[in-house]
């Protein structure tokens, strides 16, 4: 694969991640609007259970899949793969089916006591398995055409079923049989899609020690990644209730939007491509890419912090509803820079990755998830939503330290920051724009946000942060 296959790789990605991003703005307003504060909080309590659950239920297969599967000759990735479903599905169902017999718990400490809602998210549950080892198995094979088409379209049935649902009166229920209904429909469509280029092949059970040896032990490090991203939904539920994690959970969601979207980007194509240069011992590739990583995602994630600080409240007003805006705005400067240090951690853990050190993650974001678990628990009965988006800012810095200074050693990565400098400059120029403007001259957020972009952009063409030179050379590797 060469750099011009990354480039063009990349390129689907964004375009497929973009469009599902603003699936996100479109159905926001609609929940938010119809369910209000509380229903929107249920809703976001269902999606983060989904989502600890499959990253518990999945095993690590994964990334091990990511990892192994280019390796490999066709017949022995036919064994493997059918030896993951099968495995996972049973693995899943088991824990699904204890979650359905005894719901009491988990509805009572998060679900305000709603018993149904438990027993449908235990289904998805074991769909949701089923469709991360699929969509993994196609990112392998560097299908990256078919995984955005797919994951466009899965996503934009959700949000018209969901939009549907709620429309027609059934509340909270909406969204949830939405969700159920697509990833049945999904999982169902992938199988067989998988089956034509994977025809079944009698599983050998023995052949999954590899994969759970390389993906196990990243499993504590991932699940505790997820614990710092949620557990502060899962804290103020406790603590405060679910009106104030349907305040939470809008800012928190778009707070994050730009700079996971582009960080997503990178995870969805990096290591596929890095771990086949690195095979051929190609190390100056590897690092060119992951330099030119850091520099453009930091191109566009720090002039997004400069923005949402400046214009979050209307945006939030805009897509939720008054109250929510005036509980949740003050967040949204803290989430987005917690997006940015999300996005340089995704770059740079490559490395370990590479270096299949991946129990070191392990210790880094259980270090994390300890940090954040007892701030949130001091903090949000003190200080309320904004002490959860505090101590995950500081969960993220810690261990965006500790990747680092591995990196550092292992396979240094020398960021452009003079490239950064520019940034910085270009960003703050943006910024004080934005503001003088809103002072002394009546403008829409609209307004501000387009004026934002070309000045930040105007700016840094002008000080040499994008250059002619970086342009051609773009336009020429997608020809």
């Amino acid at each position: 694969m060469s750099l011009k296959k990354v480039v063009k790789d990349i390129g689907i990605i964004g375009i497929g991640r973009m469009l599902t991003s603003f699936s996100g703005i479109i159905l926001m307003p609609v929940l938010t609007k119809n369910l209000g504060a509380y229903g929107y909080g249920l809703w976001a309590q269902v999606v983060v259970t989904v989502s600890l659950s499959v990253m518990i239920l999945r095993l690590g297969f994964p990334l091990s899949i990511k990892r192994l599967f280019p390796g490999k000759e066709i017949t022995e990735i036919r064994k493997d793969f059918h030896s993951i479903v099968i495995f996972v599905f049973l693995i899943s169902t088991t824990f699904a089916l204890l979650l359905y017999i005894s719901p009491n718990i988990v509805a009572n400490a998060i679900f305000d006591g709603k018993i149904a809602i438990v027993r449908v998210v235990a289904i998805i549950i074991v769909v949701s398995s089923l469709d991360v080892i699929f969509l993994t198995t196609i990112r392998a094979f560097r299908e990256m055409k078919k995984y955005a088409i797919i994951n466009v379209a899965s996503t934009y049935t959700f949000v018209g079923l969901a939009i549907l649902f709620v429309l027609l009166g059934y509340g909270i229920w909406g969204p949830i049989f939405a969700m159920l209904v697509m990833k049945c429909v999904l999982s169902i469509l992938l199988f067989f899609l998988l089956s034509k280029k994977l025809p079944f092949k009698k599983p050998d059970f023995s052949s999954l020690k590899e994969y759970l040896s390389l993906g196990i032990p990243a499993m504590p490090g991932g699940i505790s990644h997820l614990i710092v991203d949620i557990s502060d939904k899962y804290i103020i539920g406790i603590f405060l209730g679910a009106t104030f994690v349907g305040y939470y959970s809008p800012a928190y969601s778009l707070g994050m939007k730009v700079p996971v979207f582009f960080s997503g980007i990178l995870s969805t194509v990096l290591l596929p491509s890095l771990s086949d240069y690195y095979e051929k011992n190609n190390l100056n590739l590897v690092k060119q890419i992951l330099n030119l990583s850091v520099k453009y995602f930091l191109m566009i994630s720090v002039p997004t912090f400069v923005g949402v600080t400046l214009v979050g409240r209307p945006i939030l007003t805009l897509l939720t509803t008054p109250e929510i805006a005036k509980e949740s705005y003050m967040i949204l400067s803290l989430i987005v820079f917690a997006g940015i240090l999300i996005g340089v951690y995704t770059i740079f853990k490559q490395t370990i990755f590479l270096k299949k050190r991946t129990k070191i993650i392990t210790y880094y974001w259980i270090a994390g998830a300890s940090l954040n678990f007892v701030g949130n628990v001091i903090l949000v009965p003190e200080i309320g939503i904004i002490g959860a988006a505090i101590t995950t800012v500081a969960s993220y810095v810690l261990v965006v330290i500790l990747v680092i200074n591995f990196s550092s050693k292992e396979l240094p990565i020398k960021p452009d920051f003079l490239s950064i400098t520019k940034i910085l400059f270009a960003s703050i120029f943006m910024g004080v724009s934005i503001y003088v403007i809103s002072l002394f001259v009546w403008s829409n957020v609209l307004f501000l946000i387009v004026l934002g972009i070309i000045t930040y952009f105007s700016i840094l063409y002008a000080i040499g942060g994008v250059g002619k030179k970086e342009i051609h050379y773009l336009m020429r590797l997608r020809k």
